[in-house]
């Protein structure tokens, strides 16, 4: 299964970080992520990359890199505002994982994601299956918050947002808001987290993006030179603003 990294060079430290935490967090990682570069590749090395050479705006990078992905096959959804800061579910993660392999049998499910959040209970909930005593319970539509948040998703749902005729040709992320909702059928939600996703960067002042107190702190503990950005001293992770992640190494 690939796992669909968007980023562009500029960004290329906090892909760095995302592989590096998959490596510490996520042992025996099955996916093989396809990373994109604009001009030289990247510096890093780590196992499972498929780099691909694309032009650094959003259509032409989601494009390239959900080429020969047929529509109904699901990804790993991997955007690099994110990454995993305390371990995966590991057990769990790979029975989702084994079972999705499956796509063609799946029917009325278009992502299964690995967290939750608080609005996720509000309205429409429903018990639909139980994986290793996580239960999951579908929701639709989509809300544009979570779906940043590393997740599994067929490739046509991403195709529909990102490639979407709708939009301009140079557009920008914030842009696709409005196509999230791109779904034929429901979000599977865990009732609890399969692991913890840390922030890299808000937008800040004259909406320049300011890193997290927790990507600074990462990139240092795992020797990855940081971007030139500014910083916040908040500790942003899809479970609130807190300063203690249990489980992290």
């Amino acid at each position: 299964m690939y796992a669909i990294v968007l980023s562009f060079d500029q960004r290329s430290p906090f892909v760095d970080l995302l592989l590096k935490s998959y490596e510490v967090y996520y042992p025996n990682c099955p996916f093989i992520f396809r990373v994109p570069y604009n001009n030289g590749l990247p510096k890093y090395n780590h196992a499972n990359v498929q780099f691909i050479n694309t032009p650094s705006d959003i259509r032409s990078t989601m494009e390239a890199l959900l080429k020969g992905i047929p529509d109904d096959e699901f990804v790993y959804w991997c955007f690099d505002d994110v990454y995993p800061v305390c371990p995966v579910d590991v057990r769990r993660v790979n029975k989702i994982y084994s079972n999705l392999l499956n796509y063609k049998l799946i029917k009325n499910i278009d992502a299964v994601r690995l967290i939750n959040v608080p609005s996720d209970f509000k309205g429409f909930k429903k018990i639909y299956f139980d994986i290793l005593g996580v239960r999951y319970f579908l929701r639709s539509p989509y809300q544009f918050y979570t779906f940043w948040f590393h997740h599994f998703v067929r490739a046509g749902v991403l195709r529909r947002i990102f490639l979407n005729n709708l939009l301009r040709n140079n557009y920008m992320i914030s842009e696709v808001e409005k196509f999230c909702g791109a779904y034929s059928h429901f979000i599977c939600i865990p009732q609890s987290n399969l692991t913890i996703f840390g922030e890299t960067a808000r937008k800040g002042p004259n909406k320049i993006p300011h890193i997290t107190a927790n990507c600074r702190e990462d990139l240092n503990r795992f020797g990855i030179v940081s971007p030139n950005l500014p910083s916040i001293k908040k500790y942003i992770y899809n479970n609130g603003f807190i300063d203690i992640v249990p489980g992290r190494k």
